[in-house]
C-alpha cells in the first residue's frame, strides 16, 4: 500500500483522503463575522469597528473588513442578514480582537473564541464534510515521519466523495484490513 501511495504522490494524482488532524498553518486568514446592529448605519458601524480594531492591533494593516450577506447560524430565517467579516492576519490577533469585540457587546455570528476549532468554522462556511472521504487534487504534500504526511490544499480542490463512490482499490483494501 505504501508503494501505491508513493506513486500517487509522486505523480500528483488525485488522492482519496480522510481528515484526521487539521493545522492552522494555511494561507487563509482567520476571520469572524459580526452582526450589524439595526439601530446604526452600516457605514457608521464599519468606521467604529475599524477604529476599535486599529486601536487593539496598533495598525490598520493587520486586518481587513468586508460586508457579507448570510443566513444566521441559529434559528430559521427566510432572509439573509448583513454581517461584517473581519479577517485578521494571524490567530493570536484574531483571538485578541474577537475577545475585545465580545467584551463591548458586539454580537458575532458564531462565538468561536477557541482558535483550535477555527477549521470547523471554515468547514461549516464552505460546507465541507470533514469526517468523510474526499478527493484531493492540486495539493502540496510533505513527508514528516513515521508514515505521517502534511497536506495543504485549497477548499476548491477538496471534493467530498458520496457513500456510493468507494470504488478506489486503496480505500477498499485498507478497509478490509481493519
Amino acid at each position: 500500500m505504501t508503494a501505491i501511495l508513493q506513486q500517487s504522490l509522486s505523480d500528483k494524482q488525485p488522492l482519496h483522503f480522510m481528515l484526521t488532524e487539521v493545522s492552522d498553518d494555511t494561507s487563509e486568514y482567520p476571520f469572524f463575522d459580526v452582526v450589524v446592529p439595526e439601530e446604526i448605519s452600516l457605514s457608521m458601524f464599519k468606521t467604529k469597528l475599524g477604529k476599535m480594531i486599529s486601536n487593539i492591533l496598533g495598525s490598520t494593516s493587520k486586518f481587513g473588513i468586508e460586508t457579507i450577506s448570510a443566513f444566521p447560524l441559529q434559528g430559521y430565517h427566510t432572509e439573509k442578514k448583513i454581517y461584517i467579516r473581519i479577517r485578521i492576519w494571524n490567530h493570536w490577533d484574531w483571538n485578541k480582537v474577537l475577545k475585545a469585540v465580545c467584551e463591548v457587546g458586539i454580537s458575532t455570528a458564531s462565538d468561536d473564541l477557541n482558535p483550535t476549532y477555527y477549521y470547523r468554522k471554515v468547514a461549516r462556511e464552505e460546507r465541507l464534510p470533514l469526517p468523510s472521504w474526499a478527493t484531493l487534487s492540486n495539493y502540496f504534500h510533505e513527508y514528516i515521519q513515521g508514515c505521517t504526511y502534511f497536506f495543504q490544499v485549497s477548499v476548491n480542490n477538496y471534493n467530498p466523495i458520496n457513500d456510493n463512490e468507494y470504488n478506489n482499490p486503496l480505500i477498499s483494501s485498507a478497509l478490509l484490513w481493519d
